[in-house]
């Protein structure tokens, strides 16, 4: 929303409206290593941005920010294929009893479930070091996600 309506109009050589670039410059730094469906979008833009700005230093900017946005970009793809056949939008239920039906179902969305929790422990976006409280926000979010569909499963609670 910043990069849309933030900064007004952008360009100019006063002190005021370098800061304005240097403000937008900085958010789209920040977006374009974030793994989300729009990163790619989001790179075209900030592309037009920088080329628009100076083609010299756009093209060093970019070039420092390109393996941000390929690793976020992959690490897009890699959570996209973990949680694709993730069911959230069913209410909790009680799991059933091996034999019965909807068991192996149900144990392949707790294995899913697991599967994505394990990926963000692995911390493969490398933010345990650089921004802890991000890493640990996005595994909270993830636990919180997982309790909402397991929530009579005492293993999601435990861990």
């Amino acid at each position: 929303q910043f990069i849309k309506n933030g900064p007004g109009q952008v360009g100019g050589t006063g002190w005021q409206d370098q800061q304005k670039m240097d403000q937008l410059r900085k958010a789209y730094h920040r977006a374009i290593a974030v793994p989300m469906s729009t990163v790619n979008t989001l790179w075209k833009e900030y592309d037009q941005f920088e080329m628009g700005l100076n083609k010299v230093t756009g093209r060093k900017f970019i070039q420092e920010r390109s393996p941000g946005y390929m690793s976020a970009k992959s690490a897009n793809i890699a959570l996209d294929n973990i949680t694709r056949n993730l069911k959230r939008e069913n209410l909790p239920r009680l799991p059933p009893a091996q034999g019965f039906d909807g068991y192996e179902e149900f144990h392949a969305q707790v294995e899913m479930w697991k599967k994505w929790i394990a990926w963000e422990l692995e911390d493969p976006l490398v933010l345990k070091d650089d921004e802890p409280k991000a890493y640990k926000q996005r595994i909270l979010y993830c636990y919180k996600q997982a309790l909402m569909a397991l929530r009579f499963w005492p293993e999601i609670w435990v861990n």
